[in-house]
């Protein structure tokens, strides 16, 4: 899970860039992110000879 000082730390770095930069999206996710991973599990599942 993604943790508020995880964010905060984003924030911090995007106010600290120059001017001239200009961030027009940002996604954040955990590394072990549980949707994807289960559906990445559930294809594997589906494709391995029975």
């Amino acid at each position: 899970m993604v943790q508020s000082d995880d964010c905060g730390d984003v924030v911090a770095f995007i106010a600290q860039l120059p001017e001239h930069v200009c961030i027009n999206e940002l996604t954040i996710s955990p590394t072990w992110n549980r949707g994807y991973v289960a559906q990445a599990q559930r294809m594997l599942q589906s494709t391995e000879p029975s």
